[in-house]
């Protein structure tokens, strides 16, 4: 009698175990960070977290097609530039890599990632965030990736994460898109080995070099 006591005490809990909600952590990914200490801190707004259960939503990761590059990403450029010179003069990130970021990981603003999301640069959720998630078929297929209010909110992020200890070093670069390019996939930004080659391709085809000066 103890021991079938024992055994449905122990099935009971593994059940409620692989019930809890799922939240992936990256192995050697540091931790989001959300108040940024090093630079214009008097005028950053701090990222507030939220008290919100994950969410997860299964879709499909997409991204643009560098060879085949539509006509409309002028429109992309145009709606985002003002954003991505402002986060270049608070963050030291040069204004063309992330205007190349943006357009390269969102599709042009057309993912279902970016248009129901706001989420242009596949940041993804860490263990210590407690906002909404979405789960998206990336590098694995348990990649959880942020929601955000606005695509500026997106924007905002982006700055943080490259002035986290694991870009930092990127900074000596300063408007050198080409070697930031390089740096972001050495830093492992992306595990597309053509990542830095296509951010350059964007940023010479469409001249976006022009926003960083």
């Amino acid at each position: 009698m103890k021991h079938n006591i024992f055994y449905l005490a122990t099935f009971i809990f593994v059940i409620w175990v692989l019930c809890q909600p799922r939240q992936i952590v990256e192995k050697n990914q540091p931790e989001l960070i959300y108040y940024d200490t090093s630079i214009c801190l008097s005028v950053i707004e701090p990222y507030k977290k939220t008290e919100k259960k994950l969410s997860i939503i299964p879709t499909k990761f997409e991204s643009i097609n560098v060879e085949k590059l539509p006509k409309n990403v002028n429109d992309y450029i145009n709606k985002f530039k003002s954003i991505a010179i402002k986060e270049m003069q608070l963050f030291g990130i040069p204004a063309s890599v992330t205007l190349a970021q943006g357009l390269l990981e969102s599709n042009i603003g057309k993912s279902e990632l970016s248009r129901k999301y706001n989420n242009h640069f596949g940041i993804k959720c860490k263990s210590n965030y407690k906002g909404d998630c979405v789960n998206y078929h990336d590098d694995d297929p348990n990649d959880m990736f942020r929601v955000f209010k606005t695509a500026k909110d997106s924007y905002r992020e982006h700055s943080i994460l490259l002035n986290s200890d694991r870009y930092k070093s990127l900074k000596k670069y300063g408007k050198n898109y080409v070697k930031w390019s390089y740096g972001l996939k050495k830093c492992g930004y992306a595990t597309d080995k053509k990542y830095p080659e296509k951010l350059i391709k964007i940023i010479k085809k469409y001249k976006l070099y022009k926003y960083d000066q």
